[in-house]
């Protein structure tokens, strides 16, 4: 509703054209007015929000291209360290699963060296990547590279590769780049409600590298290079209005060149939705202007004629005054109302009738005053000021807040005929907006206040420095430590100084140097500043870590370590005596060793022999009975020296082709006998998938049966004992996992002696250790030879109602080569000084169907060796410990011979069954270490597996 001053005259008159003139111009200016208002108000608001969201994203992108950036400068200081021992590690954040799913080391010919796991080998050949030729045709440079989007066909992925040069000795030697997914940068804003607006990463290239929304359709596509690499010129944010070459869409754009990078970031609001509250605004103020002119220009042609034609034109301009948006007032030179709208009466809080044609300003302003309008005090001259100015003088501006807080903004035109126009503009929204915003910064400031609080009350030293490299924070705690004064704490404070104060003090001369002989690295922000530690003059000794964050701040903290340091070395020197004490038992252990393995070894294996003579019974049973003695001494000897070496993880596997059919089987022959003198009876199955060569340590397996099967005939005093060997499903490929059961009626086990019973001297109870004795170490050696071997074991038992004990074995599938590797018969050189034990091993070797020709000591085997070339010798079986000259300096003098001499197989045997005993073998040459003493089966398998590896070699 506008309110407006009647017409005058009938006739047409130039006063009246003047008139309806200037109020067509007027209504026009003011609905140009508003509508370039809101235009610009709409295009800045999206020009600003489209800076505030670009920045954000490029500092975003920025951050995570560092931090790649950081993890490949970190690869290169690595392999240039140690460039064959380089691997990725879990600093590489590599993941088959995350958003970097591939690494790699690429050598100048383009094909992989070293991938996210090792030692890698893919066929595909790089040497045509931008990366690599970005490298090799900038071999001087060391920067940073990001590709293209490739496709991956290892990860089935599009990534993007970061790449850096590797040098070895200042000379390229190849490429290190990590892979990230390629849709990762689209993701990190797909969430955002942005629209129709558009979110894109974009290379001077014109390569496209993210793209919110629809990633999938643009994501790699290739555009022109102007609108990527030259929109820009050298500018490093640019805002314009224009139509995307992608959709054609006409946006509000941002963009902005990420630091460091041959990229830049857009942020795009389409211009349609932006200015759609605009256009709306403006049609409907065209429309009214439109009619405005058309009904003002008939009225003035027919206003001498048509009175009526008139008085539609009033209602027009009416009409059009009453739907602009901000109130207006017209005063004329008497002062009185000429015009009012209804936005400037609802404004005003006018009552109906007040503000009306004709009515005096000073009126409607006692009416204000009389209402509190303007507090207790009387009106402003302010309001009265506008009806006595000058005609043509400069506009008046102020603003008033109403009792219900409205805050208007009034401008007073003042026009030369002695009139005045008021417009009021409601400032409420914006001004609380901006109130907002203070409060906003208040918090800021008190949560700032906050964290410093926190800071100061840590336990570490803490400095924090800005990008221009001055002080922020310097906590009382770090000027302690480092005994700084107060003034070089103080925000502001260059952080040189703090650098100068310590190093005329001498504080940092035995700081190492970080990055090219300085010890400012924190002052010149290097990728990665190293952590380190530094002793203070008062004998503490700090942890110094440094952190660069993405905007070009960085933070140090400073640790006092002296405790910590203290407690580790405290550690490292009981870790030592302890190393001390273990390697001073397996010393003694190994000499216990020999001492009784080398009589034992004789008193078995000459029993064994006379044995084999058919004496009368009565010496037979007493050599039987000395036999028994020797072997249970034997078993003890090595069972203690078992566990000494399962405990400290030094016992070595002999693996070697065996049938487990016949391992197995002999296994149970063996306690056949043992079995059957107790009335019980032994069975045993075996499945006939389990395939008949696997490779093994078949000597500790059979190690693992004999135990078990030796509880049971123990425990057991009637029924059975069955013994199964079934094939069980495959975990890994290339192995085979056999299912091992002994099954017993046994006396069992009570199931709170089955928590303890595989440990070292335990047995299932007190009662059956006195009723059947033993150490309690066969189910502990079963275990942890088990354990060694990948396999497992398990007990199924209740008290009264027998046991079964499961193993499980995991072995390797052999060769065709490896089943017949031991077939022929051998011509055999023994060298050993103990006339018993030659005997022994001669006679062993003969019955495994070998020709065998003896030495007493090395010299002997060396010239027997040297003086076989017409009939050469296909093995050595050689003592360690002999006079004259020991096994290793025979095996040495060997491997010297020119010709096959001098790559005769050679098998040592010692009663040192020490780690360091078959270290020292090996160094001298020797194929294979087996400890005394030693069976036919063992020596059977020893040669086997010698024979195997030459063959295969």
């Amino acid at each position: 509703m506008v309110s407006a001053a009647p017409g005058g005259r009938r006739g047409l008159s130039a006063s009246a054209i003047g008139v309806a003139a200037a109020v067509v111009l007027l209504a026009w200016g003011a609905i140009a007015l508003s509508i370039r208002g809101e235009y610009r108000r709409a295009s800045d608001g999206a020009f600003r929000d489209t800076a505030n969201m670009v920045r954000t994203v490029e500092a975003q992108i920025a951050g995570r291209f560092e931090a790649i950036d950081a993890r490949l400068r970190f690869a290169q200081a690595l392999h240039e360290r140690d460039p064959d021992g380089f691997r990725f590690g879990a600093w590489s954040g590599i993941d088959p699963a995350g958003d970097i799913p591939a690494g790699f080391v690429v050598g100048l010919d383009g094909v992989a060296r070293i991938g996210a796991k090792g030692p890698v080998d893919d066929g595909i050949d790089r040497s045509g990547r931008d990366y690599m030729r970005a490298h090799l045709g900038a071999p001087g440079e060391d920067r940073l590279h990001i590709s293209a989007p490739i496709r991956a066909r290892s990860v089935d992925r599009s990534l993007l590769v970061f790449s850096r040069p590797l040098r070895r000795d200042g000379v390229l030697v190849g490429v290190v780049l990590l892979g990230v997914d390629a849709w990762s940068f689209s993701r990190l804003y797909l969430s955002l409600d942005i629209g129709q607006g558009v979110i894109s990463l974009v290379g001077f290239d014109g390569i496209v590298r993210a793209w919110v929304p629809n990633p999938e359709e643009v994501v790699g596509r290739q555009l022109p290079q102007p609108q990527a690499a030259s929109i820009l010129a050298g500018t490093p944010q640019l805002s314009q209005r224009m139509a995307s070459v992608v959709d054609g869409v006409d946006r509000f754009t941002t963009l902005r060149r990420v630091a460091g990078q041959d990229m830049l970031v857009a942020v795009g609001l389409p211009a349609e939705a932006v200015l759609a509250p605009v256009w709306a605004g403006a049609w409907r103020q065209a429309v009214f202007g439109g009619a405005l002119s058309l009904l003002v220009g008939a009225v003035s042609a027919m206003l001498a004629q048509k009175r009526r034609a008139a008085g539609q034109a009033r209602a027009v301009l009416e009409a059009a005054v009453g739907h602009i948006g901000q109130g207006i007032l017209m005063v004329d030179p008497a002062g009185r109302v000429a015009l009012v709208n209804a936005r400037a009466i609802e404004l005003l809080g006018l009552p109906a009738g007040l503000a009306v044609p004709g009515r005096p300003l000073r009126d409607i302003i006692a009416w204000q005053a009389a209402a509190g309008e303007f507090g207790d005090a009387p009106p402003p001259e302010t309001r009265y000021g506008s009806l006595s100015a000058a005609p043509g003088a400069p506009p008046d501006l102020h603003e008033r807040v109403r009792p219900n807080g409205t805050v208007l903004e009034i401008r007073t035109e003042h026009l030369a005929d002695g009139s005045h126009v008021r417009t009021y503009t409601d400032l409420t929204a914006p001004r609380r907006a901006a109130e907002s915003i203070a409060e906003a910064r208040d918090r800021a400031v008190a949560a700032e206040a906050a964290l410093a609080a926190t800071i100061e009350n840590v336990p570490h030293g803490v400095l924090m420095v800005d990008a221009d490299n001055r002080v922020v924070v310097l906590t009382r705690r770090a000027l302690e430590m480092l005994e700084l004064p107060e003034e070089l704490g103080r925000p502001g404070t260059d952080v040189r100084a703090l650098f100068h104060a310590q190093v005329a003090r001498g504080d940092l001369a035995q700081v190492p140097d970080i990055g090219d002989g300085t010890r400012m690295a924190l002052a010149e922000r290097p990728a990665v500043i190293p952590t380190y530690e530094r002793a203070l003059r008062n004998g503490r000794v700090i942890e110094v870590r440094s952190t660069v964050l993405a905007d070009g701040r960085a933070v140090r903290t400073y640790t006092d370590v002296t405790e910590r340091r203290a407690a580790a070395q405290a550690q490292e020197t009981a870790r030592l005596a302890a190393e001390q004490n273990a390697r001073a038992r397996t010393e003694f252990l190994a000499m216990v060793s020999h001492e009784l393995r080398t009589p034992l070894n004789a008193v078995i294996g000459l029993s064994g022999l006379l044995l084999d003579q058919g004496l009368p019974e009565a010496q037979a049973q007493h050599l039987r009975l000395i036999r028994e003695a020797g072997d249970h001494l034997l078993a003890l000897v090595n069972d203690i020296l078992d566990v000494t070496r399962l405990e400290r993880g030094h016992l070595p596997l002999q693996e070697a082709p065996f049938d487990p059919r016949q391992t197995f089987g002999a296994a149970v022959q063996l306690m056949r006998r043992q079995a059957e003198e107790k009335g019980l009876t032994l069975a045993f199955a075996v499945a006939e998938a389990v395939p008949a060569r696997l490779v093994g340590d078949a000597a500790r397996l059979r190690q693992v049966l004999l135990n078990l099967l030796g509880n049971a005939v123990k425990f057991t005093d009637a029924g059975g004992i069955e013994v199964t060997l079934t094939l069980l499903p495959e975990t890994q490929e290339g192995m085979v996992r056999l299912g091992l059961a002994v099954a017993d009626s046994g006396i069992g086990i009570a199931p709170e002696a089955q928590a303890r019973l595989f440990d070292v001297f335990v047995q299932g109870d007190s009662g059956a250790a006195r009723r059947f004795a033993g150490a309690g170490l066969g189910l502990a050696i079963c275990r942890m030879l088990l354990d060694r071997m990948g396999g497992s074991i398990a007990v199924e038992s209740a008290a009264g109602a027998g046991s079964t004990f499961r193993c499980t074995l995991p072995l390797r599938r052999a060769a065709p080569a490896e089943a017949a590797a031991a077939g022929r018969p051998l011509r055999v050189l023994v060298a050993e000084d103990i006339a018993a034990n030659r005997l022994l091993i001669t006679h062993n070797l003969k019955r495994l169907g070998h020709a065998v020709e003896a030495a007493a000591n090395g010299a002997e085997a060396v010239a027997a060796v040297k003086a076989s070339a017409d009939a050469p010798f296909d093995l050595v079986v050689m003592d360690v410990m002999m006079p004259v000259m020991d096994g290793l300096a025979a095996t040495r003098a060997i491997r010297a011979l020119p010709g096959p001499a001098g790559r005769i197989p050679v098998i040592a045997l010692t009663a040192h069954g020490s780690p360091e005993a078959a270290a020292e073998c090996y160094a001298a040459g020797i194929d294979r270490f087996e400890t005394k003493p030693i069976g036919p089966d063992a020596l059977r398998a020893a040669i086997a597996a010698v024979l195997e590896a030459r063959g295969a070699g």
